[in-house]
């Protein structure tokens, strides 16, 4: 049973946590802009509605413009990108200050999972991965932290799986482990500039519409991106 995804509180830091009244929240919230990958579908799309109730204002991302488009939330701009195109990402924060007029909040939530023994992909395949979970976290970061003011907040969606070792994951596993990693130093790094990194591991309490990440297949491919 999935149970709602929740913003991230301090996994990794206070990042967007909620700890305070709705009225407070949604004060301090109204007006900022939000950065969301893989908005498309799953936990970026419940993302983004939670943080547009708040006031927020949402660029939302995701490699299918079709499939974005017919999920768009109401105020909300979107970006068509697919964010294994590193060149095109590294332009797509300025794009967001271009067309929304700021970026405080950048959540990097697009993935991809190749499940199965290291055997059974094909070795860009699992280069792939490395590209979406890793190295496109990393570049969008770069990217954004120049344009963002005192208060804004990364966040950064991993898994389980990069805590815990675990069979037919070992790529994934490392990409995940690899981005906690990132989001812990940055958490420092960032910290003179007020720019606040937090980590979530929503796993096994992603919505409904993204459950097949969980399926227990060992050969299927799971994307949000």
């Amino acid at each position: 049973m999935h149970t709602p995804f929740r913003l991230p509180d301090d996994q990794v830091s206070d990042g967007l946590a909620a700890r305070h009244a709705g009225g407070v929240v949604h004060r301090v919230m109204t007006g900022k802009v939000a950065l969301v990958t893989g908005a498309s579908a799953g936990i970026g799309l419940e993302v983004s509605r939670k943080l547009s109730a708040l006031g927020v204002r949402v660029a939302m991302v995701a490699r299918t413009e079709k499939t974005l488009r017919a999920a768009a939330i109401a105020g909300a701009e979107v970006f068509p990108l697919d964010v294994g195109d590193l060149a095109k990402l590294n332009a797509l924060p300025q794009q967001v200050v271009d067309r929304m007029g700021s970026l405080d909040i950048v959540v990097n939530n697009a993935g991809l999972h190749h499940r199965g023994a290291l055997l059974k992909n094909e070795a860009l395949a699992l280069a792939d991965m490395v590209t979406v979970n890793l190295s496109a976290p990393i570049v969008l970061t770069r990217a954004a932290v120049p344009l963002m003011k005192k208060g804004g907040s990364i966040v950064n969606v991993a898994s389980l799986a990069g805590m815990v070792p675990m069979r037919n994951q070992a790529t994934y596993g490392a990409t995940k482990m690899g981005l906690r990693c990132f989001s812990r130093a940055m958490r420092d790094e960032l910290a003179p500039l007020g720019i606040k990194v937090s980590g979530s591991r929503p796993d096994r309490s992603t919505p409904a519409s993204s459950a097949t990440s969980w399926s227990g297949s060992t050969t299927s491919s799971s994307r949000s991106r």
